[in-house]
């Protein structure tokens, strides 16, 4: 079993270099091996923990900072329009196995955690790997984005008044 779980470290780092994502391991006396890996400014860790046999999972945490003083600014419908929307495209994205908005929704939230479905042994390819990345990197990209259409008023102007098309001149007349 040993030999198996070093073979899959091993393969998943590879396809991570190939991919010019360089991971570096965490320590973390839970797992058999935590790669932590940087996106841009964007952090996932790719996990086989102790007791999983045949299994990795990648995970993040989202912190959303100043972000969280712009929903607690909210009125209690937005925060409940946000808190939904989130949780159901957490929900309906294909990837995510599980998630979690904390401390207290919909009234505060300051962070999300977010964990892909599990990736088995036998169903772990670079593609799948890589799908799971980026499904990752999706979703932490779209929380700010739904914390602006809530937070951030879009300033609409009010249209012009169309002015009548003038006759345009003629260049000749068709009697």
């Amino acid at each position: 079993m040993v030999e198996e779980i070093r073979s899959v470290k091993d393969k998943i780092g590879s396809w991570l270099r190939e991919e010019n994502i360089f991971p570096r391991e965490a320590l973390d006396p839970q797992a058999h091996f935590n790669f932590y890996i940087q996106l841009g400014n964007l952090n996932v860790n790719v996990v086989q923990k102790v007791d999983w046999r045949d299994s990795i999972v990648l995970g993040t945490t989202v912190f959303l900072g100043p972000l969280s003083g712009k929903i607690d600014q909210l009125n209690q419908e937005k925060k409940q329009g946000f808190f939904w929307d989130l949780s159901l495209e957490l929900l309906k994205n294909e990837e995510i196995g599980d998630f979690d908005i904390k401390p207290d929704p919909p009234d505060t939230v300051s962070e999300v955690l977010i964990q892909s479905k599990p990736i088995f042994y036998d169903g772990l390819t670079k593609d799948r790997l890589m799908n799971s990345i980026y499904s990752l990197v999706k979703i932490m990209i779209l929380i700010p984005c739904l914390i602006a259409k809530y937070a951030i008023p879009i300033p609409r102007e009010e249209p012009e008044a169309l002015e009548e098309p003038e006759e345009p001149p003629y260049s000749f007349y068709i009697r």
